[in-house]
């Protein structure tokens, strides 16, 4: 049942996380909130860790790591979609690129892709390809030039940090220990990015209300890594990510295009890439959970 957590990670990571996000980044005081944000998430996620009285074992510290890169690239996201929400999920397929290919050398999945996963996955990077050929033509002039540093920055840090993600979950690291050593390293990592950032991005003390915000945002974000790391303790990192690449780039992006109002409606170019991208999809699935089962 490896299609549940990655089902609800899609609604919940690439649809309701990117519009709270999106409303955080573009506040003021974003490197405090960024801050006060993994300060929740920490919180939270030891307190879980404690009441499963889950142990804390050398694997934990690796995840921390990870987690400290996180909130460097936690910040260069939100720099990113404070520009363009749309423009920064057309270029973001290079993370879950360089996830896909770190699973293929390092973990030898390329062991697991028969034909049909295969033609699954290169329909959708081909999908992806051409809906993000056919947005970039349509962007504005005028998008600044710093919006590719933030972009390239996040993508980096975050395709490691994906990849790490199936590593950890092969070593057997628990839920809870590597939401814990994820969020405690975050914390350390958000309170260097405070301790550098400019007076400007510093900003003034929150209020209760932006607190709120914060929290809420911290919860969903939380529930969307543990929904993450549950599907890759599920399936290879090969299957389940060009799911997540396909998501990452249509839903933030028709979020957006339309509820942000940042751009207007779909060519048809877009629309067949979409459709293209669904047929990826379905073979997927069909390929890693349906078809081993009927031979």
């Amino acid at each position: 049942m490896w299609f549940i957590p990655v089902a609800l990670l899609i609604l919940v990571g690439y649809g309701v996380v990117p519009i709270l996000n999106k409303r955080i980044a573009g506040a003021p005081s974003r490197a405090r909130s960024l801050l006060v944000q993994h300060a929740f998430a920490a919180l939270f996620a030891d307190c879980i860790c404690i009441a499963m009285g889950a142990s804390i074992e050398t694997m934990f510290f690796a995840v921390a790591i990870v987690g400290v890169l996180n909130a460097f690239g936690n910040y260069a996201y939100w720099r990113a979609i404070d520009t363009s929400l749309s423009t920064t999920s057309l270029f973001s397929q290079a993370d879950d690129l360089i996830a896909l290919a770190l699973g293929y050398i390092v973990l030898h999945e390329f062991a697991i892709v028969g034909v049909w996963l295969g033609i699954g996955v290169g329909i959708l990077v081909c999908a992806a390809a051409l809906f993000s050929v056919e947005q970039a033509l349509k962007q504005k002039r005028g998008n600044p030039k710093s919006i590719i540093r933030w972009i390239v920055a996040y993508s980096l840090i975050w395709g490691v940090a994906m990849f790490s993600g199936r590593y950890f979950a092969l070593e057997g690291v628990s839920i809870v220990t590597y939401l814990a050593g994820w969020y405690t390293g975050s914390l350390v990592g958000a309170l260097t990015v405070f301790a550098l950032a400019p007076a400007k991005e510093r900003g003034q003390s929150l209020s209760w209300a932006h607190y709120a915000s914060v929290a809420v945002l911290a919860v969903v974000i939380m529930i969307s890594n543990a929904l993450g790391y549950w599907a890759k303790m599920l399936a290879p990192i090969t299957v389940v990510q060009p799911l997540f690449q396909l998501a990452e780039m249509i839903l933030p992006t028709m979020i957006g295009l339309w509820y942000f109002k940042e751009r207007q409606h779909l060519t048809r170019r877009e629309k067949v890439a979409l459709a293209i991208g669904l047929i990826g999809g379905m073979i997927i699935v069909y390929s890693y959970s349906i078809a081993p089962r009927t031979s």
